[in-house]
């Protein structure tokens, strides 16, 4: 009460933050008192409440300095040849090829300014007459019960970027008449509900309605109102902001106070907790673009009501220092931290600092792949256990995005070079292989998922013309702007950064001066950039050139950085910026060389079951292989760490090449890599076992398989290793109902020739919840399989009935021991073969107990 008077008033935050304190473990409790502390200044909006910070304006605080700003979109030109060029280009045709009739029908039929026909359409619109325009939506565009409409927000803000990317007068021309469409929708609403003026979706108010209604969530009829409303609201924007359009900054300005007015009606009605449950179904950027829209018309209205979209149910345990991102859903997460920095920038809240801070130090280094990307189906999974996430649903597209534009608030903060590395990272590896340009030349496809687990994995491309689901708007919306990060200044002007190394030209106004950079990266093995004063309206110049040297630039070749052929004498300190002052003249030119080299990037997994899990690396850029074989050992001619003791490149111009080693059948082979980003329709893998585990000999008395601890086990699918009820032990969990998965033990059976004759195992197991009385719920299962190196079964050992009777609700440990023992086979073993076990979990799934030092007690025997 002392902090926030106005919170006495409401109990049900008080509630909420002693419930997220009970159910902590006890060495959080601390740090959960600290997180309600801040919650309250956040709140508030009194950054006060930090200890030792510095004083903060009660109402709308001062804007704390940056340390980098960003040229203006436009200011920097892609030379045609580059790799970042040519995807923009592509993307610039395909959104020229989008009807834009389709583009807005949803729109329009929903305020009943035209009739939709199709078996998509949400909304019937006007009853058919021939003086009622027709249309139909995109092809196989969302419907009812999913969320729809979104694709034109992401078009609207892709084409205002390609304008000021291209200056094309054809793409504003298309964006202006699909702006001019929004307006009548927007116009048709206020006549049909004059209290609602300023609404604008592609549905009836209802669907909001219903949101803003217990229980507070999100209706069948829409799934997520908000995402959509901030897709538009941000396309409008960025039509204001980037191609000078009043029109969008009149709709946008309806729209926002539309917002605002419902928001402050349901906080006086039912309160803050009422509304952390509307906050809990996915809204998008809500909070970036009205803050971004107070920037533009100084209207408090939009500060305040950016203020309301405050999740902090969600962010306090960040706020805390606390990484507590297991489970949540990516990228409904993303943007709501991309408008906290928004908002830190704008009023220097200190909490809003701590939470971006936090969250993106959680991300990047235990829930990230190599990739610099995150996230598996969608959602964040326990710190450094990525292992049971290694599958094909990795790495969602939009999340990729997102954490670009992350790292891209948090470089104007700091410029530390090392955020520049990681967008570089996520660039190449997230978003350029994500767009596919080679298959077709009349049409893109992109990626929702990028595979990252399993082996033989393919890209899952689809066709960009049709679907229209989140990842196709955020794709077109980075690829319209590939000219952004390349190069900021400080915020004097005193000084340039050279991020990225892409070819381009880049106009600094401010200082009257043109930079033409010409980048051999990243297949040259001469010269990684060029850079060159191509013109100085103002004669020579001091400013301070600043040359990232990337945190992947130690090779022992050495950097090398010349200045009109002279070496620099600085030090060049790799993961910092080269500082070069000096008077620049036109024709001076910088000659940079930083010779890349392989290195691994190990899973973030700390359990000892992954220790040798790798990707690895050329520079910035994971490698892929080249294979049509599911296995994901190999076994390299040297040390799996050091990739440079049996991995080299085989040409000087294309990013190829090969690794020696062998796989799980033992035999000697030669891996042919490229980078993910060039791979295009090729079965690839870029996550490897690399270190062979103990082998299993032909005994005459037979030998014990170890299957004691989890280490001996690799899982796929989803399960995985869990804290046992028993004190001290470890469970193999099946996964999540519904799922089918594996526990393939790791340990090779090798027969030298002897045919296998038995196998053993035993096992106790305790089964998910029993369903309620009367309700039949199909049970697990569990089969036993010998595999050879590729997964493939050999022969089928064992297959169980259905595994329920054992409840984890009804018994506190697990079922009487069941012994399995299969004799009389005689399964051929010339090659290594392996024990897996593989669980139909159908509708509830198991725990089996690794116990006693002896865990599931494999057994094998041979014919002598």
């Amino acid at each position: 009460g002392q902090l926030c008077p106005a919170l006495v008033a409401q109990p049900a935050i008080t509630v909420s933050l002693a419930f997220r304190l009970l159910t902590m473990a006890p060495a959080d409790v601390v740090r959960c008192c600290m997180t309600a502390v801040l919650t309250v200044a956040y709140l508030c909006d009194n950054s006060n409440a930090l200890p030792h910070r510095r004083p903060v304006k009660a109402r709308h605080g001062v804007a704390p300095p940056l340390s980098a700003v960003p040229l203006p979109l436009g200011a920097a030109t892609l030379t045609p040849e580059s790799l970042f060029a040519q995807a923009q280009e592509r993307n610039h045709q395909y959104q020229l090829s989008l009807n834009s009739s389709q583009l807005a029908c949803i729109y329009t039929s929903a305020a009943n300014l035209t009739t939709c026909v199709g078996s998509n359409c949400p909304s019937p619109g006007a009853p058919s007459s021939p003086s009622v325009p027709t249309c139909s939506p995109l092809p196989r565009e969302m419907s009812l019960g999913a969320y729809y409409g979104h694709f034109l927000g992401h078009w609207l803000s892709g084409t205002a970027m390609m304008y000021a990317s291209t200056k094309d007068p054809a793409v504003l021309a298309k964006a202006q008449g699909v702006i001019k469409a929004l307006n009548a929708c927007q116009q048709m609403w206020a006549e049909r509900y004059p209290d609602q003026a300023g609404y604008l979706f592609p549905y009836d108010v209802y669907a909001f309605d219903k949101l803003f209604s217990p229980p507070f969530s999100s209706e069948p009829i829409y799934s997520v109102p908000f995402y959509t409303m901030h897709k538009i609201m941000a396309g409008l924007l960025d039509h204001h902001t980037l191609t000078g359009n009043g029109m969008a900054l009149k709709i946008l300005n309806g729209m926002a106070g539309w917002v605002n007015r419902r928001a402050v009606a349901l906080l006086n009605r039912h309160g803050q907790a009422a509304w952390q449950s509307v906050l809990n179904t996915e809204w998008g950027g809500m909070n970036e673009v009205l803050y971004n829209l107070y920037t533009v018309t100084n209207n408090e209205t939009f500060l305040d009501t950016a203020k309301l979209f405050n999740h902090w149910v969600w962010t306090a345990p960040l706020a805390a220092g606390m990484d507590d991102l297991s489970g949540n859903h990516a990228n409904t997460h993303i943007p709501e931290v991309i408008g906290t920095a928004r908002g830190f920038e704008l009023t220097g809240n200190e909490t809003q600092r701590a939470i971006v801070s936090t969250f993106f130090t959680a991300v990047t280094t235990t829930h990230a792949w190599a990739t610099g990307g995150s996230n598996d189906h969608e959602h964040w999974g326990d710190a450094n256990r990525l292992g049971d996430q290694l599958d094909d649903q990795t790495e969602e597209s939009c999340t990729q995005y997102n954490m670009l534009k992350v790292a891209r608030h948090l470089f104007q903060w700091s410029a530390d070079s090392r955020l520049a590395d990681y967008y570089e990272r996520a660039i190449f590896n997230g978003i350029i292989g994500n767009q596919n340009r080679a298959d077709d030349p009349d049409m893109t496809s992109f990626i929702y998922m990028l595979p990252l687990g399993g082996g033989a994995v393919r890209k899952p491309w689809g066709v960009s013309n049709s679907g229209f689901p989140c990842c196709w708007g955020t794709l077109t919306e980075q690829l319209s702007k590939m000219s952004d990060s390349i190069f900021f200044t400080d915020p004097n002007h005193s000084s340039v950064f050279v991020n990225l190394f892409v070819s381009s030209t880049v106009v600094w106004a401010e200082r009257g001066v043109t930079l033409e950079q010409d980048a051999g990266f990243p297949s040259s093995v001469e010269t990684t950039t060029t850079l060159r004063v191509a013109n100085s309206t103002q004669g020579p110049q001091f400013f301070s050139l600043n040359l990232r040297v990337p945190a992947w630039a130690v090779g022992r070749k050495g950097n090398s950085v010349l200045i009109n052929g002279q070496p620099v004498t600085e030090t060049l300190v790799p993961g910092t910026f080269l500082n070069l002052p000096r008077t620049w003249s036109v024709g001076d030119v910088v000659v940079v060389n930083f010779p890349m080299t392989l290195w691994a990037s190990p899973l973030a997994d700390s359990r000892p079951a992954f220790n040798s899990t790798v990707a690895w690396m050329y520079g910035p850029l994971v490698l892929a292989a080249l294979t049509s074989s599911p296995d994901t050992h190999f076994f390299p001619d040297g040390n799996f760490s050091e990739p440079e003791t049996f991995m080299k490149r085989t040409s000087s111009t294309d990013l190829t090449f090969s690794a020696s080693g062998q796989t799980s059948d033992l035999k000697h082979t030669n891996l042919s890599f490229i980078p993910l980003y060039q791979v295009v329709d090729q079965h690839y893998t870029v996550y490897f076992n690399a270190k062979a585990s103990s082998k299993v000999p032909f005994s005459p008395s037979g030998a014990l398989v170890p299957s004691a601890v989890s280490s001996d086990f690799a899982f796929g699918g989803g399960a995985n290793a869990v804290q046992s009820r028993l004190p001290g032990h470890t469970d193999i969990r099946s996964g999540d109902p519904g799922e089918i998965t594996t526990a393939t033990n790791e340990h090779a059976l090798v027969g030298n020739g002897h045919n296998i004759a038995s196998i053993g195992m035993t096992f106790r197991y305790v089964a998910g919840y029993t369903p309620p009385v009367g309700v039949h719920v199909p049970g697990p299962t569990l089969n036993l399989d010998l595999v050879n190196a590729t997964g493939q079964v050999v022969h089928s050992v064992y297959s169980s009935p259905v595994l329920d009777a054992w409840s984890f609700d009804r018994y506190k440990g697990y079922s009487p021991l069941i012994q399995v023992e299969a004799k009389g086979l005689d399964v051929p073993n010339t090659a290594p073969l392996f024990l897996r076990i593989t669980f139909h979990n159908n509708k509830r799934n198991l725990q089996i107990p690794l116990e006693d030092n002896v865990g599931v007690n494999m057994t094998v025997g041979w014919h002598l």
